[in-house]
């Protein structure tokens, strides 16, 4: 079952925090390398700040700025994430090969295109007696652009041959290609749904509230970074209610 949790989050489109993971495409430059450095904050009985890494990301790119290979070392486990990054003739994302430090396994991740368009991607992982599957499902306007993605969890019990749809992620864009809502359906325990908002200024994520089932606001998280000259972001600090709770620092190595 360990393995099927890690993959369960390999592929959350919400990352850590509220904050919305950016595409490797917002890079700007000609970029040969990123390192990621993820640290949390928490706060002694004095309110000291605590900060510990909790983990480091490499990325690796190629001439057109597609990420090509990621290798995410989890510090207090000790465990790495590698992934390597396919693409089509038309460069293209088509496929990602998912492999956990402590597995011999490889997952896969199959990206399925209409078109330019992406409409679906799907993963599988399978045990001795459980098939995890996590289906994305892609919408677009009648202009092509994306309005809504759904992602949905399958837990597979292959002896039965029952099939429990663990949890369902649908997310809302707008015009600019930007998350707008997006809603966490947890059919097993729905006293966990969440529902998230974004808010932008320009490009950057600067706030995300975050609801609960009834639809009381139980979070909200504000953003702030610093950018290197080419307007890549070098760090951002997430504040959880106003205190500080995680910060990313990004090294770039630019060709």
């Amino acid at each position: 079952m360990k393995n099927l949790l890690n993959f369960t989050s390999l592929f959350i489109l919400i990352g850590c925090c509220g904050e919305i993971e950016p595409q490797e495409s917002e890079l700007k430059g000609n970029v040969k390398m990123l390192t990621e450095y993820n640290s949390s904050v928490k706060y002694d009985s004095l309110n000291n700040q605590i900060r510990d890494t909790l983990s480091v990301v490499k990325k690796y790119y190629n001439e057109i700025n597609q990420i090509v290979k990621l290798n995410q070392n989890y510090i207090f486990s000790d465990e790495t994430m590698y992934i390597t990054y396919m693409y089509n003739s038309c460069k293209r994302l088509k496929k990602e090969q998912v492999k956990m430090s402590f597995e011999s396994n490889t997952f896969e991740v199959d990206y399925i295109y209409k078109g330019s368009s992406l409409i679906k991607t799907i993963s599988e992982s399978t045990t001795d007696s459980t098939t995890f599957k996590q289906i994305g499902v892609y919408h677009y306007n009648a202009d092509k652009k994306l309005i809504k993605n759904s992602l949905s969890q399958l837990f597979i019990d292959l002896k039965t041959g029952d099939t429990i749809k663990n949890a369902l992620q649908t997310d809302n864009y707008n015009a600019k290609g930007k998350i707008t809502e997006s809603k966490m359906e947890y059919r097993e325990n729905p006293a966990q749904n969440v529902r998230s908002k974004y808010f932008y200024e320009a490009d950057d994520l600067i706030k995300t509230l975050e609801y609960n089932k009834n639809d009381s606001l139980i979070s909200t998280y504000r953003f702030e970074y610093k950018k290197d000259k080419l307007d890549n972001y070098i760090e951002k600090k997430a504040f959880i209610n106003d205190k500080l709770n995680m910060i990313k620092t990004f090294n770039i190595v630019y060709r």
